[in-house]
């Protein structure tokens, strides 16, 4: 190594550790943005005090409804905070541990989010744009709903999974999709997304089997978790304003608020994203055709869509990145 080449080196590290702090303090003040939008001006502190620790105790002592019983990761995490708070001779206040849960989840998401859409090869000033962009998002996409910590964790989830596919880490879809069948049912996707990864048809057919092993293994893992979480607290009713199916179909297209609470959250992104489509990397083409077509198609006929943090996952996945890797026209065969 010649010393131009050495220096090169000194000079990228530095670039990398400036990089991270930056992303770190420009995540902390994202994260102080969006906790104040969602904690004291949408969602209040007597709900905190009053709905979320109802909704809290629901899940914990088994009594809850479908399909919000079966999503018990963040709600025993909870109570393994408040127990570790206990056992260190402090007195636990489940108001303070859902605000400091709610900002862990937003400082790392906006930190992974940064991890995530470098690596794919979106530039560092586009990135930050980006993450502005997905706080904008999140001070919209409050309609209808509590702290909701599973949805969160669901895109954090997520992120990290799509990282480890990029960077090559295959075997940490195993861990996180074990937590996403504790968390939430939609994380069944996330083991798809690495089977996706795994075929490659230029300049021949080829599969990865080890992602493929990987990708089936997590499949059975979240399949297992899934019906033992539903045999062990057995069928709970269903109590919504609208069926899942045409019902609940129709009922988001008369709902005006769908419309409005779509446009204010994700604005013209989604649009700007498919006019990109030639340019954007090879594995988010991949991703959006495990990720939207399914995401958008079951959700609009089983959840309300003015609740737009439903679909937070494939916007920070798949659509904010496109759009900016299609802007400034990246190598598709960057990983």
């Amino acid at each position: 190594m010649n010393l131009s080449e050495s220096h090169s080196d000194i000079s990228d590290t530095r670039g990398s550790i400036y990089w991270n702090i930056g992303l770190i303090a420009i995540s902390i003040l994202l994260t102080a943005f969006t906790i104040y939008d969602q904690v004291f001006n949408r969602v209040g502190l007597a709900y905190i005090w009053d709905e979320q620790l109802r909704f809290q105790r629901w899940v914990i002592e088994g009594s809850s409804i479908d399909p919000w019983q079966y999503r018990i990761f963040a709600p025993y995490l909870i109570e393994g905070i408040r127990g570790f708070i206990e056992w260190i001779g402090l007195t636990p206040s489940y108001g303070r541990i859902f605000f400091g849960l709610r900002i862990l989840q937003n400082l790392l998401i906006f930190i992974a989010v940064g991890w995530y859409w470098t690596k794919i090869g979106v530039s560092r000033y586009f990135t930050v744009i980006g993450m502005m962009i997905i706080a904008w998002g999140f001070t919209y996409s409050n309609y209808g709903s509590g702290l909701a910590f599973d949805t969160y964790f669901d895109l954090l989830l997520y992120i990290l999974a799509a990282l480890a596919i990029i960077s090559g880490r295959f075997f940490w879809i195993i861990p996180l999709t074990a937590l996403a069948a504790l968390n939430r049912e939609t994380g069944i996707l996330i083991p798809v997304l690495l089977l996706s990864s795994a075929v490659e048809l230029r300049p021949k057919i080829s599969i990865d089997k080890h992602r493929v092993y990987i990708a089936i293994a997590g499949l059975l893992i979240f399949s297992l978790l899934s019906v033992g979480i539903r045999v062990a607290y057995g069928p709970r009713p269903f109590d919504h304003m609208h069926e899942p199916g045409l019902d609940q179909f129709l009922a988001n297209l008369k709902d005006p608020f769908t419309y409005y609470s779509s446009l204010a959250t994700f604005l013209l992104f989604p649009m700007l994203a498919l006019l990109r489509w030639r340019s954007w990397p090879g594995i988010l083409h991949r991703f959006f055709w495990v990720l939207v077509p399914i995401w958008v198609v079951v959700h609009s006929f089983t959840s309300v869509l003015a609740e737009t943090r439903l679909f937070l996952v494939p916007y920070a996945v798949v659509i904010i990145p496109a759009v900016f890797a299609g802007i400034v026209c990246l190598d598709q065969n960057q990983t």
